[in-house]
């Protein structure tokens, strides 16, 4: 990993601690995913759990959103991540796309998008 992104992972971790310290929010999971959103200044930021062996559903995002998705194992960036265990890029001219396996036991659990 980069100097730039170990900083970058780095400063997202301090600002997480810091403020989940000094703000007893009540919703977590949407206050870290906006915190992740702001400092990567991604478009989206998008958490996905393995349901079973077949799907993953996404649990959260940032920016909100009224429905959730799920995708099937093995389909588009964040099924290969779920299928795979290792992360997953796309770059195109307009858009840049990452996905991180959220591991647990060495077995991916869920999905991170950005």
């Amino acid at each position: 990993m980069g100097n730039l992104q170990k900083n970058i992972a780095l400063e997202v971790i301090k600002r997480i601690h810091s403020e989940l310290v000094a703000d007893n929010t009540t919703d977590n999971l949407s206050f870290i995913m906006q915190i992740i959103l702001d400092e990567t200044k991604a478009g989206a930021v998008n958490l996905y759990v393995k349901a079973d062996d077949v799907s993953l559903e996404e649990v959260c995002c940032s920016p909100n959103k009224e429905s959730f998705l799920s995708i099937r194992v093995g389909d588009g960036i964040v099924g290969k991540v779920g299928l795979d265990n290792q992360i997953s890029f796309i770059q195109s001219k307009k858009d840049f796309q990452i996905a991180l396996p959220i591991k647990r036991w060495g077995k991916t659990t869920g999905v991170l998008h950005l």
